[in-house]
């Protein structure tokens, strides 16, 4: 009995290790939760490791697992802005340790955009091909592509936040995922050739002056037929519209449990840091720079995701 319960202690503890970090191996995930996946590990849903994982005894007073009730633990809570922050605002140490909370509090749909992006990179990956994710921050994209993708390919997260590259490699770690993070600049590192380019909510943070040089290294850097997958927050072309919807997009945040003060202060440390485009000014970016077509995949409001192909 004394061995029995020692094993299950050390089940327990590595359990917990893999929930502070945000993530559960799939090779820890019993028979029950295995059927809870769908039919193919490739095509289970974003929340799958967590929703499925081996329940532990409860503690909680309304019979929940710990799953369940440490779910808000993962990851650290975003408030950052709780206090006044003189500075512009930066990927440092502060917003690595709670950038996917405060990613899936502040996009709207985040999630579930991700898992869109991931199906297309499924049915476009083939064995051999090479994979960039610029401004990959804390590689939830990479992560999960590798968990999926069992193929040779290879994987590559590039940002110039150490914070960030930091985070990604614990978790890819954690993961058992095979993915190069580098902390470099995406205008000073040659990270060609490629077959696809994916810039979550990356170019939003490129100054305008030399953002189109960014998107024309992208396109230089892709294959002949590569595809460019590319999020970002934009602005409406009808001015009344954009203030309404900035107005909405409050409230969003808001219902995700901003306060007021903190949406007012995160807006102002933004300010001439995050500029974003209109949709029609993407593509006209991405043509210009040589982009047969391009797709807009994705969008809620102010938030889209586009798709831009070479020729």
């Amino acid at each position: 009995m004394t061995v029995v319960i020692g094993r299950l202690r050390g089940v327990i503890r590595g359990h917990l290790r893999h929930w502070r970090a945000g993530i559960l191996p799939s090779n820890r995930l019993n028979d029950c939760a295995k059927r809870k996946m769908t039919a193919s590990a490739n095509d289970s849903d974003l929340r799958t490791v967590l929703d499925a994982a081996v329940p532990l005894p409860s503690n909680d007073k309304e019979g929940r697992s710990p799953v369940q009730t440490t779910n808000d633990k993962i990851m650290k809570k975003d408030n950052l802005f709780n206090e006044p922050i003189n500075k512009q605002f930066e990927f440092d140490e502060k917003v690595a340790a709670v950038f996917d909370d405060m990613i899936d509090r502040s996009v709207p749909f985040y999630k579930e955009n991700l898992e869109l992006i991931v199906k297309v990179l499924q049915k476009r990956l083939k064995p051999g091909m090479r994979l960039v994710d610029l401004g990959c921050s804390t590689g939830a994209l990479l992560i999960e592509t590798a968990r999926r993708v069992r193929l040779d390919i290879e994987l590559i997260g590039i940002d110039n936040a150490p914070a960030m590259i930091e985070t990604a490699k614990k978790k890819a770690a954690a993961m058992e995922c095979g993915i190069d993070f580098r902390c470099v600049d995406l205008m000073a590192y040659d990270f060609g050739p490629c077959d696809i380019v994916v810039a979550n909510y990356t170019l939003q943070f490129i100054r305008p002056l030399i953002r189109h040089k960014a998107v024309q290294k992208i396109y230089d850097a892709l294959k002949p037929g590569g595809l460019f997958l590319c999020s970002e927050k934009v602005l409406m072309e009808d001015k009344w519209l954009d203030r309404a919807i900035i107005e909405i997009y409050y409230d969003y945040k808001k219902s995700k449990g901003y306060s007021e003060t903190q949406i007012v202060r995160k807006r102002e440390a933004l300010e001439n840091v995050l500029v974003p485009y209109t949709i029609e000014e993407n593509r006209k970016m991405f043509l210009e720079s040589g982009f047969k077509s391009v797709d807009t995949v994705f969008q809620w409001a102010n938030f889209a995701t586009f798709a831009a192909s070479k020729r």
